[in-house]
């Protein structure tokens, strides 16, 4: 088991919130975005609960960065050729 340090304890973080990413995905395509739990009495919606959860892996993205855990330049070069394979391999187009 790795020694829970700063960088493991955000990296066990991340992965709890990619898991949460995917989990609100899910919901938005069995339920549909403007659904919401009906026990929720802040009637919060698949899809504002989704993007709270990406601002959450944005949060800890930030930390990882800023405390040189990660290459912030990799990453954005990585996220640039990932839009540009996207652009040319996906079946559907961007809506304006």
């Amino acid at each position: 088991m790795a020694e829970l340090n700063r960088k493991n304890e955000l990296l066990i973080i991340m992965q709890e919130e990619c898991r949460e990413v995917t989990q609100a995905i899910s919901k938005i395509f069995r339920f549909g975005e403007d659904s919401f739990h009906p026990k929720d009495r802040k009637k919060i919606t698949n899809q504002k609960q989704m993007e709270m959860e990406i601002g959450d892996i944005l949060g800890i993205l930030k930390f990882l960065i800023e405390e040189g855990h990660v290459d912030g330049e990799v990453i954005m070069k990585s996220a640039e050729d990932k839009m540009e394979n996207l652009h040319k391999y996906m079946n559907t187009q961007r809506e304006e």
